[in-house]
């Protein structure tokens, strides 16, 4: 799923960088907030299968700070890319960050989940969990 959420923000990145409009544009941005929320959602699943109790708890409070911080301080870092190379540079330079983080987690990260908890990939697993 990370990797499917890279692939989304990747081609979101490219339909912003090739934006006619402000309609495309906007539906770019949309899809690179969808395509993020894979590897936000996959870093929270990964501390739960990692960690227990208190320690869990503390690495996510990091977690999660972290993930608060970053809206804080992209608009800044953004402003100083726009102004010293233009406004396609912010895309590049995310699609650059998002290359070198798709590239860390392939080459470090292992699977976390344990074998005996994996569920089989069904579309029903989808439906049940929409419907509960």
């Amino acid at each position: 799923m990370v990797y499917i959420g890279f692939a989304v923000f990747t081609m979101a990145s490219l339909v912003c960088l090739t934006a006619t409009s402000l309609e495309w544009m906007l539906v770019g941005r949309v899809f690179q907030g969808i395509g993020l929320s894979a590897p936000r959602s996959i870093s929270i699943s990964i501390i739960r299968d990692t960690y227990k109790g208190d320690y869990m708890a503390r690495v996510m409070s990091f977690v999660t700070a972290f993930f608060i911080l970053i809206p804080i301080v992209a608009p800044a870092i953004g402003k100083w890319v726009m102004d010293a190379f233009g406004w396609k540079a912010i895309f590049y330079v995310q699609l650059g960050f998002a290359l070198v983080i798709a590239t860390w987690f392939w080459r470090r990260q292992a699977e976390t989940l344990k074998i005996e908890y994996k569920v089989p990939f069904f579309l029903r697993v989808f439906y049940d969990g929409l419907k509960e």
